[in-house]
């Protein structure tokens, strides 16, 4: 789970956490090393309801997370137009030194080559920093699709698993996406907030929409017997 206060820790917020052997190793955000606690049900049930409660705590920060990416988008653009002036002057000081020569000549406080220099010079800065901008804005949006995907799987947990036996719910999803379910059905047979991390938002929604088609249809998916298959092509006959 991302840490969706952006420039901010909270002091129990829980990133995601780890069973090794006996033992939890239970990470917070803004801390580097884990906290140690022992394994029991118990204790990693209480994990569980508090990861739980940041997501959907986190739906009411959708908001400043959309903020905080228009402001980056806005900074972003600015700075672009400042590239594109920059351009522009350099194209046109290339192409006009005879009348760029007479203006200096003309007036005397300005003094192109300096500010032709100054031009230049900015582009490589402004496009490092707009390297740093867009760092920045895909942080936020992977902030934001975490935590549209963390509320929606709080809202569907006990359906998901209800239906999670069922491989067809994967219909439709990317390779990473079956082999991370396939993963999880091996291994611990529950999706839980804290085993779905590496899981994309565009894809848990396309597994609930296999699973409410599942639902719509109800389909029976064993094999009938060869006098089945029979019998139903007489009929159809």
């Amino acid at each position: 789970m991302k840490n969706y206060l952006i420039d901010k820790n909270l002091f129990n917020f829980v990133t995601n956490y780890k069973i090794i052997n006996d033992t939890i190793l239970l990470y917070f955000a803004g801390e580097e090393f884990p906290k140690n606690i022992p394994y029991s049900i118990e204790n990693e049930k209480k994990i569980l309801k508090q990861m739980r409660i940041q997501a959907i705590e986190g739906k009411y920060f959708i908001k400043a997370v959309k903020e905080k990416r228009k402001e980056i988008k806005k900074y972003i653009k600015s700075i672009f137009r400042a590239i594109a002036f920059c351009l522009f002057f350099i194209i046109f000081y290339m192409f006009n030194l005879d009348y760029i020569s007479n203006l200096e000549t003309t007036i005397k406080i300005i003094d192109v080559d300096i500010i032709f220099a100054l031009g230049v010079s900015s582009i490589p800065i402004s496009l490092i920093v707009q390297f740093f901008n867009f760092r920045r804005l895909n942080k936020y949006n992977e902030v934001l699709d975490d935590i549209k995907k963390n509320v929606l799987f709080v809202d569907n947990e006990e359906k998901i698993n209800d239906n999670l036996s069922n491989p067809r719910i994967l219909d439709n999803t990317s390779f990473e996406t079956i082999e991370l379910i396939d993963n999880i059905r091996n291994m611990q047979n529950c999706l839980t907030i804290n085993n779905i991390e590496k899981l994309k938002y565009e894809q848990l929604k396309i597994i609930l929409k296999n699973i409410k088609r599942e639902e719509t249809f109800n389909f029976n998916y064993e094999l009938p017997d060869d006098e089945s298959i029979s019998l139903l092509r007489k009929l159809d006959d």
